[in-house]
């Protein structure tokens, strides 16, 4: 099996649709692809990442899905500055509990099950391409390469546009 991670295109903040720009980034990965058998599209709810699928998706015309479970890390908000630097300091420790925002560990695992669910639910689909945002990188990063419970997770980052192939055994 094959994932293909691609992150949204450069979208306006304040409307959250694509740019002219983040279009353009659309077609030149849908370019990038066009080699490629797709079996499944499956997508953030966000705008940015739902109108890049569809964009993407008139190449191949396969089952968009979906999946609240690929929406971005909650974000906390506080104005308790001591809850927001033991956020930042375990943003990425897979160890650190909180009831009051969502861990690296429960934003890893939301992230695996959207993403396992959709394989579990389209077992003939061979390649996948998977439409999300950057923090959705590194959850599928643990995913493929395992992460130990006790581990940091490895920030990963790329830009809007970035297309990453993951092969799985």
């Amino acid at each position: 099996m094959k994932i293909i991670f691609i992150r949204h295109g450069d979208y306006n903040p304040k409307t959250e649709k694509l740019t002219l720009l983040g279009k353009l980034q659309m077609l030149f990965v849908r370019k990038y692809l066009e080699n490629e058998r797709i079996d499944l599209v499956l997508s953030s709810p966000k705008l940015r990442a739902l109108e890049g699928a569809k964009i993407l998706n008139k190449k191949w015309d396969v089952p968009l899905l979906i999946s609240r479970d690929l929406r971005e890390r909650e974000i906390l908000i506080t104005d308790d500055d001591k809850l927001r630097e033991r956020y930042q300091e375990n943003y990425f420790d897979m160890t650190d509990e909180s009831e009051e925002y969502e861990t690296c560990k429960a934003f890893v695992d939301r992230t695996i099950k959207g993403i396992s669910d959709a394989i579990k639910s389209n077992k003939s689909a061979k390649t996948i391409v998977v439409m999300a945002h950057s923090s959705t990188l590194y959850a599928l990063s643990a995913m493929v390469n395992g992460t130990e419970k006790k581990d940091k997770i490895k920030w990963m980052q790329c830009n809007c546009g970035a297309c990453i192939k993951f092969h799985l055994e």
